[in-house]
Parts: C-alpha cells; structure tokens; sequence
C-alpha cells in the first residue's frame, strides 16, 4: 500500500489536469485551429458534399418564374431586358439595391435572348442559382475546416447548411440569386480573413476587402461581415487591441455607407414598418421569438414556407419565445469558458441574424427562411464542433453523435425534396401557403389569383380549343375567388379590388369594374400628385378610363388619362386607350399622337402602325399612312385589314397598280373590297 496516493489526492489531479486542458485549448487558439490545406481524403470529402447538395437541389432546374419579384427584377425589368448597366449600378430595384445580382440577370437575359417563350427561359436563372449555391457549399466546408472541425465533422456541417429545408426559398427563388451570390462572396471573404490572421500577409486582407465590396454589391444582408470577423477574432482568443479593430476601419466603413443608402431606398419606398398592427414595444417579443424559432429550425425544421404572417396579437407564445431567445443568448455567455466554440457559433448567428429580426418591420412577413442563410452557418458550426470535442472525449459516444448527425442530414435532404416543387409556379407557391395559413395572407390569394388569370390566356401547347376554354373558364372563376377573399381578408388592400376589376373589365361588367377601380383611388385618397405615388394608382386611372371610354363618357375617361399618364408617362397602354378615346372622337391629330408616344415605347407594334396609319389616312397624310401599313404588313404579313388600309393609301397618292396589287392580296385572302372602290381603280 506504500505506492498507493489517497484517492483525495486522484480527485485534485483530475481537476487540475481538466484546468490545464483549457488554459492550452485557450493558447492554442492563437493559432489556426483547423486546416488550411486539403489533402486527397479532405477533397474527396468536399466533392462529396457538393455531390450530395447538387442531388438533393437538383429538382430546381424545373421550376418556372414565380410573379414574387421575379418579375420587377428580371422579366419585366427594363434595365436588365435592354442590358443598361450603367442604369442597373445606378437605380434600385423594388427599393432594394442588389446591382451584381441584377447585372448577371442583365448578361442572363441576353443569353438566353433565343428562347421561344419566357416559360424556357427560366432554366439557365435556375442552374445559376444552384451552381453559386454549391460553390457557397463548398466554400462553407472550408470554413469550417479552417475554424477546427476535422474533415468528417466538417462534412456533416456543410451538408447541414447545404441541403438544410431553410436553403429552399435561396436556391429555388430566382429573385433570391442575392442570397446565393451575397453568400458566396461573403464566405470567401471569412476564409481569406482566416488566411489574413495566420500568414500576416496584407494581399489577404486586400482580397477579405475586394470579396466583401462584392458581397455588400449583392445583398445588403453582407453588412454583418465586420461583426463576423469581430466574432473569429474572440474565438482565436486575438488581443484586442487598437491595430485589431483599425484592421476593421475600412470594413465598418463600407458596411456603414451600404447601410444608409439601403435604408434609404428602403424609406423612400415605404417599405420599412410596413405592418402598423404592432408598436416597437410590441414589436421585440416578435423579433427575439423569431430569432428563438430560427435556433430551434436548425435542429427541427418543422415547417417551411414562402410567408410567415404576423400574429393578430402578441400570445403567450411570444412571451415563452423571448424568454427563449434570452435564455440562448445567456446560455451562449455562460458556456464561453467552457464551450468556447457554442459561444462562438452562437454569437456568429446573432450577429447575422439580428439586422433581420423584425422589429423595425423591414418587411410584411414575420420572418424569412432566407434570412438564415450565412446565419446557421454559426450553429451547425457548434454542433458538429461539440459532437466532435464529445466523440474525442469520450470514444463510445462517438457513435451517437454521428448517427444524430447522420439523422438530421437524412432528414434535412427529404424535407428539401419535398419542399423544392412548391416552387414550380406562382399557382404552387401560393397554394401552399394558403394551405399552411389558410386565410391568413391575403398575398398569397391575390398573388395566386394574378397568375391564375394570366395563365389563363396562354394556351398550352397540344391543348384542344375546347379544353383551352374549360381551363381558362376554371381559372379565372379561380382567380376571382382569390380576389374576394382578399377583399374580405383585408378591405383596405387595394389590390384585391385593381385584380377583381380587372376580371370585371374583361367580363365586360363595367359598373362592377368601375366601383372597384373607383375604390383603389378612394384607398389612397388624398392624392399627393408631386410625392411618390403606388403604382397601382396609375393602373386604376388608365382602366377606369377605359370604362369611361366604353361609356361614351369621353371628359371623364380624358381625366382618367390625363392623370394616369402624370404617375406614369411610361404605361404604353394608357397611351393606347387615350388615343382610342380620340380616335373614337374623330380627334385624329392627338389619336395619331397618343399611338406615336406608345410607339416609342413598343416600336414594333403592328396592330398600332395599323390604327396610327388610319389617323394618317383620315388626316390626308397619305405617304405617313402608306408607310405605317408597309410597315405593319412586315410585322404581320397575314394582316388583311393592313393591305386594305394601304390600298386605300395608294389609291389616294395616285398609284393605282400599288392600291390594285393590295386588292388582289385581300380578295386572296378572303376579304372583299368596296366594288366602287375596285371599279375606280381599274378605269
């Protein structure tokens, strides 16, 4: 028993070996904890989670345009369509400014200018989303690498952040190219920050710089960089001193101007505190309850969703969420002696999280799954980090924590197959939230009941007359549901009623269509025509008009008109329904004036070349209006109406072999001359 130690003693060594262990974890941490090159297992590791992340995201290369935003930053946006970039770098989109994104869909939209329809264009908008989302993928294993996952844990949490269901609506959603884009120059930026801290070579930190003026260039979002660099400072346990944070000058610098000029087109769109339900007050429990509802996703992601509404009033269940988001962040602050890594995935996702917590309401949505996109890389870091210092502590757990590890994955890979074909259109997109909130947002009903109707005058290839009327009578008996229930939902959302009036317009219901563009101007009532008006405005003037117009009621619909074109001298149809007014008139001076404006913005128009050459021929401007039919024949050889109009040009300019030769292509083509006409010409 001599050699034997009093177990007291066994007791004190333990404790001061288990004190030794942290004090040289927490000096190693001035040194690269991870990997900064890879050798042949470690790459043929990173492929795998590329392979795995392309096979489960690869359904999204059959998903079509969705009308949430795909429209004003893509197919309907002049600057990416005419490939202006100079305009694109200059302007925001949708009060958002993101000019590398919409600049790759301006240099997209050129490539893919040979497409037959807008439908097949949507393929290569989606292959480009997915290959930047895989580079991201790949990008993100590295990271994790570097910051001392080993290459097997490594793997688990880049598969997390790649094939997770919260990726869904940043891959599959063409508008979101921002995240996809944002992120990828964003997780460059940290690894090359990384490189910085371990070499001291100032070229790093040049190119940390060059990557995160793309990323602020891509999203808004990229701002939080400087506060994730912060963050990897405490975690590699840097000295905190003035060289350390002046590093972070030019970078607080840059985000701190992208920030201003976001909020201001923000502002100036009036899209900050869109939701007034709430007050400010009211509004923390809802943003730290998101904030808790985002930490419990990542583990179980118990529900995805293109629009999570807001509540009607604040439950008890946003209480019990504060108390859970304050109790994560007190957790994360206790645990930093002890578990440095949680604290650091913790503070890693708050910092990227926190500017999109809505509680200054940038936005009509509780919260987004989106928004989480370079967020979670901060807790799936602290999983797979504390089941790797668990598995090396304590070997037969390891087992346990890779088979959780192994669970979670499978699982995140099927819910993201199943949740990717929500996607395919507007019509699924829609349909699954109104399934999940059912008369909860009357977004998704209007959105849905837009698409709907203007589906319904596209007639599908190989589809029979009759069964082409069949759908487009379903439709459009769908979409005008749709618009009731938005106008029920919400009775002050105006575009509820501009759709439903639409539906009466081309019903020919014209009282209907009437009160209910009538009512979308009384919405927004008193007008403030120097100030910034809702582009729904100058739509329900120029349709009301056209009712007006089909009223006889002619001062009335020029006033519609005339204001319509004041908010937007840009709306070709406007311009077209005012110079049908005149013409109907007899004004054909200002008819042929109206349709030249809308000319300038659809040159190649010919049923207006037609209607334009007709005011000419009224005026006696025959050589106008011989050139106008010429040049609407070459744009619609088979209109009739065209060669008839210019015989009659032809005729009155004096060359009856012209006029002869239109009659022959009419009466060839089945339409009948005036006899007397025909007789004057052959004398």
């Amino acid at each position: 028993m001599a050699g034997k130690k009093p177990a007291g003693n066994r007791e004190q060594e333990q404790r001061t070996a288990a004190a030794s262990s942290r004090k040289t974890s927490n000096k190693a941490a001035d040194k690269p904890l991870g990997g900064n090159g890879f050798d042949f297992k470690t790459w043929g590791l990173a492929l795998l989670v590329v392979l795995v992340t392309g096979i489960v995201f690869s359904g999204v290369t059959k998903l079509q345009w969705t009308n949430w935003d795909d429209d004003e930053y893509v197919y309907e946006n002049d600057m990416v369509m005419k490939g202006d970039y100079k305009a694109i770098f200059k302007t925001p989109v949708n009060n958002n400014y993101n000019p590398l994104p919409v600049a790759m869909h301006a240099w997209e939209w050129k490539q893919v200018a040979g497409e037959k329809d807008l439908a097949s264009k949507a393929k290569f908008f989606h292959i480009n989303n997915l290959w930047m989302h895989l580079l991201c993928t790949f990008l993100v294993f590295w990271l994790m690498h570097m910051l001392g996952l080993k290459p097997l844990w490594a793997l688990g949490a880049a598969l997390l952040f790649g094939i997770h269901p919260m990726r869904v609506e940043s891959v599959a959603w063409i508008t979101e190219r921002k995240d996809v884009m944002f992120g990828m120059f964003y997780v460059g930026a940290l690894i090359t920050y990384l490189k910085f801290l371990d070499s001291k070579n100032w070229l790093w930190y040049g190119l940390t710089a060059v990557l995160f003026t793309l990323s602020l260039l891509s999203k808004i979002q990229a701002v939080s960089l400087p506060l994730s660099m912060l963050a990897i400072d405490w975690y590699r346990s840097r000295k905190w001193d003035m060289k350390m944070l002046l590093e972070k000058v030019p970078f607080f610098l840059g985000a701190a101007i992208i920030g201003i000029v976001g909020v201001k087109f923000l502002a100036t769109g009036e899209t900050l505190d869109v939701d007034q339900t709430f007050s400010m007050v009211e509004r923390v429990p809802l943003g730290l309850t998101a904030y808790a509802v985002y930490v419990v996703k990542s583990l179980i992601p118990y529900e995805t969703c293109t629009f999570y509404p807001y509540p009607k009033t604040i439950e008890i269940f946003y209480w019990i969420g504060t108390v859970g988001a304050l109790a994560i962040v007190a957790g994360a602050f206790l645990l930093r002696k002890i578990s440095r890594e949680t604290t650091f995935g913790l503070a890693f996702f708050t910092v990227n999280i926190m500017f999109l917590l809505q509680i200054l309401g940038a936005g009509s949505a509780f919260m987004a799954d989106r928004f989480s996109y370079i967020a979670y890389i901060g807790l799936f870091f602290s999983m797979a980090m504390v089941a790797q210092r668990v598995s090396e502590s304590r070997k037969a757990l390891m087992p346990v924590m890779a088979g959780a590890l192994v669970v979670l994955v499978l699982a995140s890979a099927g819910l993201s197959m199943r949740y990717i074909p929500a996607w395919e259109n507007s019509d699924t997109l829609w349909s699954d939230v109104i399934e999940k909130y059912p008369r909860k947002v009357v977004l998704a009903y209007v959105n849905r009941g837009q698409y709907l109707r203007r589906d319904s005058q596209r007639q599908y290839a190989g589809e029979s007359p009759q069964a082409y009327e069949a759908r487009r009578k379903r439709q459009v008996d769908q979409a005008f549901e749709d618009f009731n229930t938005g106008v029920q939902l919400q009775p002050k959302y105006h575009l509820s009623y501009l759709n439903r009036g639409n539906i009466y317009f081309d019903r020919n219901q014209n009282d209907e269509a009437l009160a209910d563009y009538t009512k979308v101007i009384e919405i927004f009532s008193p007008l403030d025509t120097n100030g910034r008006i809702d582009p729904a405005i100058p739509g329900a003037f120029s349709n009301r008009g056209a009712i007006y117009s089909r009223k006889n009621m002619h001062k009335e619909a020029l006033a519609d008109f005339r204001l319509a074109l004041k908010f937007n001298a840009k709306d070709k149809n406007t311009w077209n329904n005012r110079a049908v007014t005149y013409f109907t008139l007899q004004d054909y001076p200002n008819a042929a004036a109206d349709f030249t404006k809308f000319l300038e913005l659809e040159p190649d128009n010919a049923g207006v070349l037609n209607a334009r050459g007709v005011c000419y021929l009224r005026m006696s401007k025959f050589q106008e209006s011989a050139a106008d039919f010429t040049r609407a024949i070459q744009l619609n050889p088979k209109d009739v109406t065209a060669y008839g109009n210019r015989a009659y040009a032809y005729a009155n300019l004096g060359d009856k072999a012209k006029a002869l030769d239109d009659v022959r292509t009419c009466e060839g083509m089945g339409q009948k001359m005036d006899p007397a006409f025909v007789a004057g010409l052959q004398q």
